[in-house]
C-alpha cells in the first residue's frame, strides 16, 4: 500500500509549463500485481509434438500405409479392420493434440489432470508397442520404425507437466 508518498510532476513536456508541481498522496491506493497465468510449457510442448505428428501420420501415413493397404491382397475383412484401425489412431493423435493444449491452459489444468495423465501413458504404450513390434517380429526394424521418437516425447511431456505445475491460484473479487 501505498500512503503519504511525495510525488514530483513536470507538466512542460505535456503543456509547456515550466512550473513543478507538488503533489502528496493522503489516500491509501490499494496495488495488486497479477500477472496472467500462464500455460502449461510442458503440455503445449506435447500438444504440438502430437500436431506434428497427426501431420505425419496422415499425410507419411496416408502414401505409406494406407495406399498400400487398399491396394493389397488381403482379405476384405482383415484390409478393411486395418483401414479401420488407421483411421481411429488419426482421431485419437488429433483428438489427443486438442485436449493437451487444453489442459495447457491455466484455467483447465486442475480439471484436466487425469485426462492428462490418460493420454500421457496412452502415447507411451503406443510407442512402446512398435518398440515391442520391432523387437519381437522384426529384430532389424526398430530402426525403420520410428514412430516412437514422436511417441515418447508427447507422453513424457505430459506426465513431467503434471508433476512440475501447480495449479494457478485465482484471486477472488
Amino acid at each position: 500500500m501505498l500512503s503519504g508518498t511525495k510525488c514530483q510532476i513536470r507538466l512542460d513536456d505535456y503543456l509547456s509549463l515550466s512550473d513543478t508541481y507538488d503533489m502528496t498522496m493522503t489516500e491509501q491506493i490499494p496495488v495488486e500485481v497479477n500477472a496472467a497465468p500462464r500455460n502449461n510449457r510442458k503440455l503445449v510442448a506435447a500438444a504440438a509434438i502430437a500436431a506434428f505428428t497427426e501431420l505425419v501420420h496422415v499425410i507419411g501415413g496416408g502414401a505409406t500405409i494406407v495406399n498400400p493397404l487398399r491396394d493389397s491382397a488381403l482379405e476384405d475383412i482383415p484390409r478393411l479392420t486395418l483401414l479401420a484401425v488407421w483411421y481411429i489412431v488419426t482421431v485419437a493423435i488429433g483428438l489427443s493434440a486438442v485436449a493437451l493444449f487444453i489442459a495447457s491452459r491455466p484455467q483447465h489444468f486442475e480439471a484436466s489432470r487425469y485426462l492428462v495423465m490418460f493420454i500421457s501413458l496412452m502415447w507411451i504404450g503406443f510407442s512402446l508397442a512398435f518398440v515391442w513390434v520391432a523387437v519381437v517380429e522384426g529384430g532389424s526394424l526398430i530402426t525403420e520404425l520410428n514412430q516412437p521418437v514422436l511417441l515418447m516425447p508427447v507422453g513424457v511431456l505430459g506426465l513431467w507437466g503434471l508433476r512440475n505445475e501447480k495449479a494457478p491460484q485465482h484471486v477472488d473479487r
